[in-house]
């Protein structure tokens, strides 16, 4: 089993990868991808990676924790 490392820096997260899983999925499939960009960016983000293959991550797991605040 490989090592996770799960890390806030936001250039080692694939953002159209996970750009293309939002579109596919129902209740974000109508979101404009600028919109999800913005969030993206104003978003304190956790990717969570295998040791192995971090340059080439098949599916982006993210965690975002938003504010109104």
């Amino acid at each position: 089993m490989n090592e996770i490392i799960i890390s806030d820096d936001k250039t080692k997260f694939p953002i159209d990868k996970a750009i293309k899983l939002l579109h596919s999925s129902y209740w974000a499939a109508d979101r404009q991808t600028d919109v999800i960009k913005k969030s993206f960016e104003n978003s304190l983000v956790f990717g969570a990676y295998d040791t192995e293959s971090i340059e080439t991550v098949r599916e982006p797991m993210e965690n975002r924790i938003a504010t109104t605040e």
